[in-house]
């Protein structure tokens, strides 16, 4: 499976997290810090996989919808950062 995968997150240890997933997975991976933000990369790129974390879709539902509409064929992946730890 060849492509990229984005990491959504406002995390601190977001580039951390995103370089865990990368060593899993052998494929690149971005990071964003806000649905704004990875709205615009999923305007620009395309992904295998979006992992969202679920905090930001709680915290701003209007934001969240249009973000997954630009979603194109990329796989959403849905995380609570706040109770998994890099290693899962």
């Amino acid at each position: 499976m060849k492509g990229m995968i984005l990491l959504i997150t406002p995390s601190v240890r977001g580039q951390e997290c995103a370089g865990a997933v990368q060593a899993a997975t052998g494929l690149p991976t971005q990071v964003a810090c806000s649905l704004q933000e990875a709205a615009s990369k999923l305007r620009g790129e395309e992904y295998s996989a979006v992992i969202i974390d679920q905090f930001l879709l709680e915290a701003e539902p209007d934001e969240s919808d249009q973000m997954l509409q630009h979603l194109g064929a990329a796989i959403p992946v849905y995380v609570n950062l706040a109770i998994c730890g890099i290693e899962r």
